[in-house]
């Protein structure tokens, strides 16, 4: 029989390798399912994302009280005010004008009592406000 592939790349089997080449090696199939590397289970997406917090949260008592500050606030007050510092407890605010710094050290106790409940612990002792 004299086909249009006798004696071409094709005759004996399949092409190995890109183009023919035989140096490719051979055709692979894919792999079956026994044969697959196991993957662990995945895992609920709540965890995932409580690692990820976890990981990604300040490790500064500042930092922290950042994050915590529109909380333990409330909104009206974290507009007018922000914390700037921390040093031994001691939080450091700055605000919007000095009528705001005045309403926020007659309620100081009750912001402290609020951020600490916030915290999780009695971090913060003092509360000294800025204008600026």
């Amino acid at each position: 029989m004299n086909g249009p592939y006798e004696g071409g790349p094709y005759e004996g089997g399949p092409v190995r390798g890109a183009r023919g080449s035989p140096s490719a090696g051979p055709l692979r199939a894919r792999p079956r399912p026994h044969e697959r590397a196991r993957t662990r289970s995945p895992r609920p997406l709540a965890r995932a994302l409580e690692d990820l917090a976890t990981e990604l949260s300040p490790a500064s008592v500042l930092g922290r009280v950042q994050t915590v500050w529109g909380r333990a606030t409330g909104p009206t007050i974290a507009q007018v005010a922000a914390p700037v510092a921390e040093r031994e407890g001691v939080l450091t605010v700055r605000c919007e004008s000095s009528v705001w710094a005045h309403e926020l050290e007659m309620l100081a106790r009750e912001l402290i009592d609020s951020l600490n409940s916030e915290l999780g612990s009695e971090t913060i002792v003092k509360l000294r406000c800025r204008t600026g």
